[in-house]
C-alpha cells in the first residue's frame, strides 16, 4: 500500500508486521454503514480494523461475487502509517537524558576554561613581543584544543558499537540514541500472551454447559455431538488461507483444529446452496458431499451435509474483549450468532437463566492455575439476509445462551524464568501488564517467579465516588497516610481526600496457593458491627501469661501496637462502647479488655501482613480507570507497588508506562508490537517481539520470540553508557591535558609545533577513541547500575584527582628541564629554534604518555564492560603508541625531529629519570581511578555527603514513594478483607456490577497444590479489627484465654504454617469475640 485507505467494501488480508510487528496477517473488514454508527465522528485510529495502512502488505482480497474490493484513500505521504515509520527513524523522539545534559554543561564549562584561557594567552604572547595578528591567532587555537570538535564524535563510537553488536544478536534498533538509556533501566514492563508465555496454545480442554450446570471436561472437542457448542467453535474465529496454509490467530487456529474441521474459501459454487453471499465454509472432515445442489435444495434436513457458511464476522477488540461471527447451518431456516470472548464479558451478555450456578468458582479454578479461558455463547438470529448484513453488533451480542468453557494450556517460555531472575538479580524491577484475566495473570507471575512465593498480594479494587449531577467533584492529593475511617458519603465541601475515599479505593489481601500462611488474625465479631471508640484497659495478668507462653518472642520483638485493619460498614447508631465482650491480642503481647454487650456474631478468619513490606499489589484495568479519572494521588503510590495489572487495554498500557516515568522509573517494555504499540512507543526502551527488522512501534525490535534479549540490551546500554562516560572523560582530559601545556608554552613565548599537534591528534587521539568502544559487555548484570550524572561527585573528582596529578608532572618536568646544567633558554639557540626547544620537547614527551595513560585509566571494565585485555585492537593500538611513542620521545631519527621540531636531549640519564616519572605517573593516575570506582567509596561518599548537607540529600520519588511506605508497613495498604481468592469479590475481577453467585462445586486442580487457611462461610467484607471486650471477671477472663491458648500455642510451635482451623471452643463461645494476631 501507497497510503492509508479506508476500506469501503470486500475484505483483505493484509501482513502488518513491518508497522506493529504483528507476524499473524490481519484481517481487514469493510467500515460499518452509517446507520451502524450513528453518525459518529470518523477516528482513524479507533477504526483501525477497517484501514489498510501504508507500508503494509495486501496479500488477499476477497469480495461477493465479481465485485472489487473498494477502499477510500485517508492519507497520503508522511502522514501515512509508513511516512510515521519514516519520521520516526529521522526525527526520534527528544529524549531528556541527564547524561547528554550533564555533556552539554561540561562543554559550557569548557568554554569558560577557553575564555580565561584566551585572555591569559593574550597577555603571555602580548608580553613576549609577538605580532598582533599572531597573538589572536594563538590565542584562538585555545578554544579549539579546550572544546575539542572531535567530541561529538567520540561519544557516539561507543553506540554505534553496540548498535553493531545487537544487531548480530538480532535486535534492531532505529533510534541509536536510546542505547544509553537502557543502561539504567530499572523497571521492565512485559505483556504476558506471546511474550512470557508461548505463541501456540494446547487446548486443555471444553468445559460444556447443560441446564445450567457444567459438565465434565472434554479434552476432544471433535468427539462433541452435533450442536451450538461445536458449531461455535468451528465458525467463531477470523481464520483465512494463504498461499493454501490455514492462518490467523493462533488461538483460533488451535480450536479450530481440535474441531477435525475443514476450512473453505473456494466457494463459488457453494453461493447456489446458501442462495446468498458467505464468507467461508467450515465443515467436518470426511463427510459425504453431494455435488447436485437440485438435490441438495430439495432434500430434508436430516439428509442435508452438516455444514456451516459464514456470512459475517464482527472482529475482536480490545475494548469489547469478544468476536462474533453471523453464520448459517446448511438447511437451517435462520441464522445463528457465535461468540466468544472472556468470560467475564460474555457473562454479562448471556442470559442468567444460562449461565451455571458455579460459574465464578470454576473460572477461578482455572485461571487460578494459569489457563486461558474463554467463554462460547450462542443465539438464533431470526431476520433476513440484508438484516443481518446492516444489523448493528450490540443488537447481535446479546440475550445469548451460555454453552460452555474452552480452556487453553499457554505455557511458560523456558527463558522467561531465567532472565526474570537474571533482572531481579540486577535490581531491575518485572512488571507484567496484560490483558488477560487477573487471576491467570497472578498465576503465570508466580511462575516466572516475578512473585517469591512468600510475598504477598494485594488486589486493588475501586468505585466511582456517587456523586449529584449538578456537584463537580474537586481532588485533593495527600501525602501518604493511613486513614481509620471511611465516610460514605461525598463531602459537603465538594472535595475527596484520601481518608474520604478510602472505603471506595479498596486493598483485598489474596492468599496464595503457592506459600504458606504465617500471619492469622481470628476474629469472631458481630455482624455488621463497626469497632467506634476504644477505651483500652489493660490487663496485667493477660501480659504475664503471653510472656510466660512464649519468652522468645517477647524477647525478640519491640513493643509495638498492631495496626488496625479498614472496615467499610457504617457504625450502628444504637451502638455504643459497654455493650459488646472481647479479647484482642496485639504485639505488645498485651490484652485490651472492653466492656460491651450481647450481639449476634458470625466466625471469620481474616488473613493480613503485619508490618511486611514484601508485598505485590494487583490491579485490574477496572480498577485503574476509576482510580486514574477519581482518585490520581494513588496512581504514584500504586506503580511503586505494582507488579501485576491486568485486563489492562492498549490506552491503558501507555498510562501505566507514563505513571511509571513520572515517578523517576527508567522504563522497558517488552511485547509482541501488537496491542502493545503505545506502550511501546512510550517506553524509554520499548522492544517489540517480532520477525520485521523494523516497527514503528518501538525503538528496538528483535527476531527472537522471547525476552532473553531484554538483559543483552541492558547489558549492551550499561556498556555504551560506561563507554560513553569513559570517552567524555578522556576527551575532557585530553583537552585540558593539552590546554595546560599551550599555556605553558605561551608562558615561554613559544608554541606547540604543527608537526607536535599532528602526531597527538591523528596518530594518538583519533586511533584511540576509535578502539576504545570495542570493548564488548560484560557477561553479567551488575545489581549496581551504573551513575547516569556526568556531573555526579564521583566523576568530577575522578576528573580532578587525573588531572592535578598530570598537571604536577607536567609542571614539574617543565622546571626541571630549566634547572639542568645543560639546559640553553629559548632564544640562546638561535632564530630557528623558535618551537624547538628544550621546554616544548619536554613537556611534548611527558603529555604523549599522559594522553596514553588517560585512555587505559577510563577504559573501564567490570561490572559493565570486560576487561581491556579482551578488547584487542585497544590493546594493539595501545602497545603500538607506545611503542612509536617511546621511540620518538628516547632517541628519533634528525627527520623525525625536524618534522616535529623538536630538540635532542643531551643526558640519558635524564630521559630515563623522565620516562620513570612519567611511569609513576601512570600508576599513581590508574589507583586513583581504581579507589574512587570501588563501590565501598562511592557509599562513603556518599554518606559523607549525606552528613555534611542533609539538606541537599535528594531522592527520586519512587523512593521517596518507596521510603514512605516501609514507614508504613502494616498500615499502608489499609486492607479491609483477607482470605482465599475464592472469596473475593467477583467486582476485582469483571468489567461489570453483576450480582454475586455462588462458588459451591468446586474442584481441587492445581499445579502446585498447598492448604489454605479455613475461611469462614460468609462473604461480607471484614469490619475494623475488633478488640474483644469482656466484664472484669477472673471467671470471664478465663473462658476467654484458655481457647486463645488452645489456638496461640499450635501456631507458634509450628514449623510450617498452612492451615489454621480455630478451635471448637472458640466457635462455641457466642458472647466474646476473640482477635489473636501473630507476626513471625
Amino acid at each position: 500500500m501507497q497510503c492509508d485507505a479506508l476500506l469501503l467494501s470486500g475484505n483483505c488480508i493484509v501482513n502488518e508486521s513491518s508497522l506493529t510487528g504483528e507476524s499473524v496477517p490481519v484481517t481487514k473488514t469493510p467500515l460499518p454503514q452509517r446507520g451502524d454508527t450513528k453518525d459518529e465522528i470518523f477516528n482513524l485510529r479507533l477504526a483501525a480494523r477497517h484501514v489498510l495502512f501504508g507500508g503494509t502488505y495486501v496479500i488477499q482480497t476477497r469480495n461477493y461475487a465479481d465485485e472489487k474490493v473498494l477502499a477510500v484513500v485517508a492519507r497520503t505521504s508522511f502522514r501515512t502509517a509508513k511516512g510515521e515509520l519514516v519520521r520516526a527513524i529521522l526525527f526520534p523522539k527528544p529524549l531528556k537524558f541527564k547524561f547528554t545534559q550533564d555533556a552539554l554543561k561540561f562543554v559550557a564549562a569548557l568554554a569558560v576554561v577557553a575564555l580565561i584561557g584566551f585572555c591569559f594567552a593574550i597577555y603571555f604572547l602580548h608580553r613576549s613581543g609577538i605580532e598582533t595578528h599572531l597573538v589572536i591567532i594563538r590565542a584562538l587555537d585555545l578554544i579549539t584544543i579546550a572544546v575539542p570538535p572531535a567530541l561529538p564524535m567520540a561519544m557516539t563510537i561507543g553506540i554505534v558499537f553496540a548498535q553493531r553488536r545487537l544487531r548480530k544478536q538480532n535486535i534492531y534498533c532505529i533510534n541509536p540514541s536510546v542505547i544509553n538509556v537502557c543502561g539504567v533501566i530499572n523497571v521492565t514492563c512485559f505483556d504476558k500472551t506471546g511474550t512470557l508465555t508461548e505463541d501456540g496454545l494446547d487446548l486443555w480442554g471444553v468445559l460444556p454447559c447443560t441446564m445450567r450446570h457444567f459438565e465434565e471436561p472434554q479434552p476432544e472437542p471433535a468427539e462433541l455431538s452435533r450442536g451450538p457448542l461445536l458449531e461455535c467453535m468451528a465458525t467463531c474465529h477470523s481464520l483465512t488461507r494463504i498461499g493454501g496454509v490455514l492462518s490467523g490467530d493462533p488461538l483460533d487456529l488451535k480450536m479450530f483444529q481440535s474441531t477435525k474441521w475443514e476450512f473453505m474459501e473456494e466457494i463459488d459454487e457453494d453461493y447456489r446452496k446458501y442462495a446468498m453471499a458467505v464468507l467461508s465454509v467450515v465443515r467436518p472432515m470426511k463427510q459425504n458431499l453431494s455435488s447436485n445442489f437440485t438435490c441438495l435444495l430439495n432434500a430434508s434436513p436430516e439428509e442435508m451435509p452438516y455444514e456451516a457458511g459464514i456470512i459475517r464476522q464482527f472482529s475482536f477488540t480490545s475494548s469489547l474483549q469478544r468476536m462474533s461471527v453471523i453464520a448459517r447451518i446448511l438447511g437451517a431456516q435462520q441464522f445463528h450468532v457465535y461468540t466468544k470472548g472472556a468470560p467475564e464479558t460474555i457473562e454479562l451478555l448471556c442470559r442468567p437463566d444460562t449461565v451455571p450456578s458455579n460459574f465464578q468458582s470454576v473460572l477461578l479454578e482455572y485461571t487460578r492455575a494459569g489457563y486461558r479461558v474463554l467463554a462460547l455463547a450462542w443465539r438464533p438470529l431470526k431476520v433476513t439476509y440484508a438484516r443481518a448484513m446492516k444489523i448493528r453488533r450490540e443488537r447481535v451480542e446479546q440475550d445469548l445462551s451460555f454453552l460452555g468453557l474452552l480452556v487453553m494450556e499457554n505455557r511458560l517460555k523456558p527463558e522467561t524464568t531465567p532472565v526474570i531472575e537474571i533482572l531481579r538479580d540486577a535490581n531491575v524491577r518485572p512488571i507484567m501488564v496484560t490483558g488477560d484475566n487477573m487471576l491467570t495473570a497472578l498465576s503465570v507471575a508466580r511462575d516466572c517467579v516475578m512473585i517469591d512465593e512468600l510475598d504477598r498480594i494485594v488486589i486493588v479494587s475501586a468505585q466511582p465516588p456517587a456523586v449529584a449531577s449538578n456537584h463537580e467533584v474537586e481532588v485533593i492529593s495527600p501525602k501518604v497516610s493511613s486513614c481509620p475511617s471511611s465516610p460514605q458519603n461525598k463531602p459537603s465541601d465538594g472535595t475527596y481526600t484520601e481518608c474520604d475515599t478510602s472505603s471506595l479505593v479498596q486493598f483485598h489481601y489474596a492468599e496464595d496457593l503457592h506459600k504458606p500462611v504465617t500471619e492469622v488474625t481470628m476474629t469472631k465479631r458481630a455482624a455488621g458491627l463497626r469497632y467506634n471508640k476504644q477505651n483500652a484497659v489493660r490487663s496485667s495478668a493477660c501480659c504475664r501469661w503471653f510472656k510466660s507462653l512464649c519468652p522468645w518472642f517477647y524477647r525478640e520483638h519491640e513493643c509495638q501496637t498492631t495496626p488496625m485493619v479498614h472496615d467499610s460498614f457504617k457504625p450502628p447508631s444504637s451502638l455504643s462502647a459497654s455493650e459488646t465482650t472481647g479479647v484482642h491480642l496485639t504485639m505488645e503481647h498485651e490484652i485490651t479488655v472492653e466492656t460491651k454487650g450481647m450481639a449476634s456474631t458470625s466466625h471469620r478468619v481474616d488473613i493480613r501482613m503485619l508490618d511486611r513490606t514484601d508485598f505485590h499489589l494487583a490491579i485490574s484495568g477496572k480498577t485503574w480507570a476509576i482510580i486514574h479519572d477519581h482518585y490520581p494521588w494513588l496512581i504514584p503510590k500504586l506503580v511503586v507497588k505494582g507488579t501485576v495489572f491486568a485486563r489492562f487495554s492498549p490506552d491503558q498500557k501507555a498510562q501505566l508506562i507514563e505513571a511509571l516515568q513520572s515517578v523517576g522509573y527508567f522504563v522497558a517494555m517488552c511485547g509482541d508490537g501488537a496491542n502493545d504499540c503505545g506502550a511501546l512507543k512510550a517506553a524509554h526502551a520499548g522492544v517489540s517481539l517480532s520477525e520485521a527488522e523494523a516497527s514503528v512501534a518501538s525503538p528496538f525490535t528483535t527476531k527472537q520470540q522471547n525476552i532473553s534479549c531484554i538483559p543483552a540490551l541492558i547489558r549492551e546500554g550499561r556498556c555504551a553508557l560506561v563507554t560513553s562516560f569513559g570517552t567524555l572523560k578522556f576527551m575532557i582530559g585530553y583537552s585540558l591535558v593539552q590546554f595546560f601545556s599551550v599555556i605553558l608554552m605561551y608562558y615561554i613565548g613559544s608554541k606547540v609545533s604543527n608537526g607536535e599537534f599532528l602526531y597527538i591528534d591523528l596518530f594518538l587521539i583519533t586511533t584511540i577513541s576509535i578502539t576504545f568502544g570495542y570493548t564488548k559487555a560484560y557477561q553479567n548484570l551488575s545489581p549496581d547500575p551504573p551513575s547516569v550524572r556526568a556531573l555526579s561527585t564521583v566523576t568530577i573528582l575522578s576528573l580532578t584527582s587525573q588531572l592535578l596529578v598530570h598537571v604536577i608532572v607536567q609542571l614539574g618536568a617543565f622546571i626541571a628541564i630549566r634547572m639542568q646544567p645543560w639546559y640553553l633558554p629559548l632564544f640562546q639557540l638561535g632564530a630557528e629554534y623558535h618551537y624547538a626547544n628544550y621546554e616544548t620537547t619536554v613537556v611534548f614527551i611527558v603529555s604523549v604518555y599522559q594522553y596514553i595513560s588517560l585512555a587505559v585509566v577510563f577504559a573501564r571494565g567490570a561490572p559493565y564492560r570486560r576487561s581491556i585485555v579482551t578488547n584487542y585492537m585497544f590493546i594493539a593500538n595501545i602497545l603500538i603508541c607506545t611503542i612509536v611513542t617511546g621511540y620518538v620521545t628516547t632517541y628519533p631519527c634528525t627527520w623525525l625531529l625536524d618534522s616535529l621540531e623538536m630538540v635532542r636531549i643531551p643526558s640519558v640519564g635524564f630521559l630515563i629519570v623522565l620516562h620513570l616519572v612519567v611511569l609513576a605517573n601512570f600508576l599513581l593516575c590508574y589507583l586513583l581511578e581504581w579507589v574512587i570506582n570501588r563501590m565501598i567509596f562511592r557509599r562513603l561518599l556518599t554518606s559523607i555527603r549525606q552528613n555534611l548537607c542533609p539538606r541537599f540529600r535528594k531522592f527520586k520519588a519512587y523512593e521517596e514513594i518507596r521510603n514512605e511506605l516501609d514507614r508504613l508497613a502494616g498500615s499502608w495498604p489499609p486492607l479491609i478483607r483477607s482470605a482465599s481468592v475464592h472469596t473475593l469479590p467477583r467486582e476485582l475481577f469483571i468489567d461489570g456490577d453483576v450480582p454475586t453467585v455462588s462458588n459451591s462445586g468446586k474442584k481441587s486442580r492445581h499445579r502446585n497444590p498447598s492448604e489454605l487457611s479455613t475461611d469462614s462461610e460468609n462473604d461480607e467484607p471484614a469490619s475494623l479489627t475488633q478488640e474483644a471486650t469482656f466484664k472484669e471477671d477472673d471467671a470471664l477472663l478465663s473462658s476467654i484465654i484458655e481457647p486463645a491458648e488452645d489456638l496461640v500455642t499450635p501456631m507458634i510451635r509450628s514449623d510450617i504454617f498452612q492451615t489454621t482451623v480455630l478451635p471448637p471452643k472458640l466457635m462455641d463461645h457466642e458472647r466474646s469475640s476473640v482477635c489473636v494476631s501473630i507476626n513471625l
